[in-house]
């Protein structure tokens, strides 16, 4: 496994795994319901993902495995907030998402962030909760009808 830094030429690839991960990982979420899974799924094409990479407010990381397909994905942008974190169904259970996170949040210390905020979909509250994360006391609904808990992390404990 490697992370680096996502590239442009990375899109394609990113997309794949984006749409595998919420179609197949993220069940408890959007329960199969087809609306729900197609809004959801809108904004995961490989142009939305070039312009996130390409953005200078955003750090995107690549999470490539051993034989050099994508695997991963993450997002944190400059407000801080955390806001793609994603692992092909293929890799699940082998330590890239946590790898992915403690990328993403070096970066955020770099940049002097103190805490990160992300929405956090129901089936990744666990692995928020065992990296230090906390849920707020309210639930969001986002745009395409999921619905998320808020969380937060300092990150200067």
């Amino acid at each position: 496994m490697r992370i680096r830094e996502s590239v442009p030429a990375d899109a394609e690839g990113v997309s794949h795994v984006l749409r595998r991960s919420i179609t197949e990982l993220c069940r408890a979420d959007h329960k199969d319901n087809a609306g729900d899974l197609q809004n959801w799924l809108a904004g995961k094409t490989p142009a939305f993902v070039e312009d996130w990479i390409s953005d200078t407010n955003n750090f995107c990381a690549t999470v490539l495995a051993d034989n050099g397909d994508i695997a991963g994905f993450g997002m944190v942008c400059r407000p801080g907030v955390l806001k793609l974190l994603y692992i092909s169904p293929d890799h699940v259970g082998a330590g890239l998402g946590e790898g992915l996170l403690e990328v993403l949040e070096h970066r955020a210390r770099e940049w002097g962030l103190a805490q990160l905020s992300l929405q956090s979909t129901v089936a990744a509250v666990s692995f928020y909760e065992a990296h230090g994360y906390r849920r707020a006391d309210h639930i969001i609904c986002r745009s395409d009808g999921i619905s998320c808990h808020a969380m937060y992390k300092r990150l200067d404990e």
